[in-house]
């Protein structure tokens, strides 16, 4: 399996791979340490989401190191952003496990500097960047934050021709249950995000179609 260490891929693979990455950042190489000091400077639950979310749009896994004391036990600051991961999973885990690549990985503003090891960041992922995953007849439209309430989304990847001979047939949000009005524009599949926002940090439109299965297989 490709392997990268505190890096991954910037672009859509046939294959699987894997990236290692730690739960700490700013101190050895100042991408974080593997094991626990005292002066470490854990991620936020958000970053460790958006890096999840991005690394399944390609076709990659995750492995995750967290850093225990001696004893065994996990500090509170790395407690607390793994249970809020896990809380943002139990709403939206249906767009990452299990899932299969789109026929591209999403859009948005680039963020990375390359592919590779020790992959640095140009900046950090918002609503403007969308992911995609795929599940059966489903895609998930994943997007790095909350727009505003009742404001229109327009998802460019999802014109006539990504899709193909393949129809959108209804759009909901995960974790939520308004009505998601939606309708397909010349620039794209354009939502109105609702009232009420279902999670600041990643919200996911489950967009039901006619025939995707077949899109990723690999």
């Amino acid at each position: 399996v490709v392997d990268f260490e505190k890096g991954r891929l910037d672009e859509l693979t046939e294959f699987a791979w894997l990236t290692d990455d730690t739960i700490s950042a700013g101190s050895w190489a100042t991408t974080g340490s593997w094991s626990y000091t005292e002066e470490l400077v854990i991620k936020p639950a958000r970053e460790l989401i958006h890096t999840l979310i991005d690394v399944v749009s390609k076709n990659g896994n995750l492995l995750l190191n967290i850093s225990p004391r001696a004893d065994g036990s996990i500090p509170q600051k790395q407690q607390a952003s793994l249970l809020e991961m896990g809380e943002w999973l139990r709403a939206n885990g249906e767009a990452i496990y299990g899932t299969r690549p789109f026929s591209v990985y999403g859009e948005g503003p680039k963020r990375m500097s390359g592919s590779g090891h020790f992959v640095q960041m140009t900046g950090t992922y918002n609503e403007q960047n969308i992911r995609f995953t795929t599940r059966g007849n489903t895609l998930y439209a994943i997007q790095m934050g909350w727009p505003g309430a009742g404001r229109e989304v327009i998802i460019h990847s999802l014109g006539g021709a990504t899709l193909g001979d393949r129809a959108i047939t209804a759009v909901s949000l995960l974790d939520s249950t308004a009505e998601i009005k939606w309708k397909m524009t010349n620039e794209g599949l354009l939502v109105v995000t609702p009232q009420e926002m279902p999670n600041a940090m990643a919200i996911c439109f489950r967009i039901e179609t006619t025939g995707l299965a077949a899109t990723h297989t690999q």
